[in-house]
């Protein structure tokens, strides 16, 4: 029969015991806690990674879409080389809803390795076909990364009339004649270009070949004779895909029909026919908006053109009537002692606007000045602006 200090060493064993057990447990729990946020400060910092790529890759997007505004044909950016880039000469209507199930899925979505980590862009829209680019930061485990998703709005850059505006391009080939006395010139505000004028792509425009911003103002010599200010800035290229040439053609056709249906035409909009006829001829002053359909800006023998030039270079099909165009193939303003000289004039210009929607208000309702070529559906492709930093997209 054991004593009472038997039994008391018993007891020791058994607290020493419990003592054990509880330190063992209080260490694993110490040891799991380290370990739950040893993984937390690991996710976080990946996520953190993978954001700062999504951050990286804007700035890149940026850098980008500056590019394709004013050297379209010099971009050194990385995306230039993506598919991305192709996607977005495509209307906005084509690309890939940002909500779809997929969106990464489509052969527009391009991956592009940082030093940092993997970004994933795709062009986007939203109902009403706003556009925008989606946008992922991949970080850590190829199979499993850290990823952060996020969305950058676009905007459409506003686009309004120019001193003068050739549509369809101004062919390689073409008689250029720029003035050799800063007598006859194009002059404008700070606020509008001095001219604005489409590139066709040979891809989606084969058999033309048109000059291109470097070429046009190369084509200049001084371009102190020719406009105000800096060529860099006062001259507007853009790139038209051929449903996006269309609808310039078609907003010059609907002007054309709707002065052609009234008796003598309209008062503020002058238009010179597909054969030439009705271009001005000595010592004229015309206020208001100047269309040349015969590809041919001529203005000689003191015409001065008080408001805003369109030359497109227009064919009709037989067949249906329907309108298409040719590259310019004329310009020719003169010097010395026979100026020719386009004045651009917002007043005059406005109120050839308003004439037109007077006229026919159903057709030329959202028709104005500073969105004369960025309105009404038109929109010459690449011509983006990001609008605000990227938000993250769920």
């Amino acid at each position: 029969m054991a004593g009472p200090r038997q039994q008391q060493r018993g007891m020791a064993l058994i607290l020493v015991m419990i003592l054990l057990t509880g330190s063992l447990m209080l260490g694993l729990t110490a040891l799991t806690a380290g370990l739950i946020n040893e993984r937390s400060a690991g996710n976080y910092r990946m996520s953190a990674q993978a954001q700062m790529v999504a951050e990286s890759v804007a700035v890149e997007i940026s850098d980008y879409l500056l590019q394709r505004e004013r050297t379209p044909d010099t971009i050194t950016s990385p995306l230039r080389s993506l598919p991305f880039h192709e996607a977005l000469n495509k209307p906005v209507s084509e690309w890939v809803g940002c909500r779809d199930n997929s969106p990464w899925g489509g052969d527009a979505a391009s991956r592009l390795n940082l030093e940092s980590g993997q970004a994933w862009v795709v062009p986007c829209r939203k109902a009403g076909d706003t556009a925008h680019i989606l946008v992922e930061g991949r970080t850590g485990d190829p199979i499993n990364p850290a990823v952060f998703s996020a969305i950058i709005d676009l905007a459409i850059p506003a686009q309004g009339l120019a001193a003068v505006n050739f549509i369809g391009g101004i062919d390689d080939n073409a008689d250029i004649q720029w003035p050799s006395s800063s007598q006859s010139r194009m002059r404008t505000s700070s606020e509008q270009p001095a001219i604005y004028f489409h590139y066709l792509d040979p891809g989606d425009f084969p058999g033309h070949t048109t000059h291109d911003k470097a070429e046009l103002i190369g084509s200049m010599g001084d371009t102190s004779r020719v406009m105000d200010g800096d060529p860099e800035d006062a001259i507007v290229q853009a790139r038209p895909n051929p449903g996006e040439l269309g609808s310039f053609i078609g907003l010059l056709q609907a002007i054309h029909d709707t002065c052609a249906s009234i008796a003598g035409g309209c008062d503020n909009i002058k238009i010179v026919s597909q054969n030439g006829s009705g271009s001005p001829k000595g010592n004229t002053v015309f206020d208001g908006l100047y269309i040349n359909l015969a590809g041919e800006l001529d203005l000689r023998d003191n015409t001065t053109i008080r408001g805003s030039a369109i030359v497109a270079n227009v064919d009709i099909r037989e067949e249906d009537g329907s309108w298409t165009s040719r590259p310019n193939k004329t310009i020719a303003l003169a010097g010395g002692d026979n100026p020719g000289s386009i004045l651009f004039d917002a007043a005059n210009v406005t109120d050839a606007v308003n004439e037109l929607k007077k006229i026919a208000p159903e057709r030329f309702a959202d028709l104005d000045v500073e969105r004369f070529w960025s309105g009404n559906g038109m929109q010459a492709s690449g011509s983006f602006q990001r609008d605000g930093w990227i938000t993250e997209f769920w």
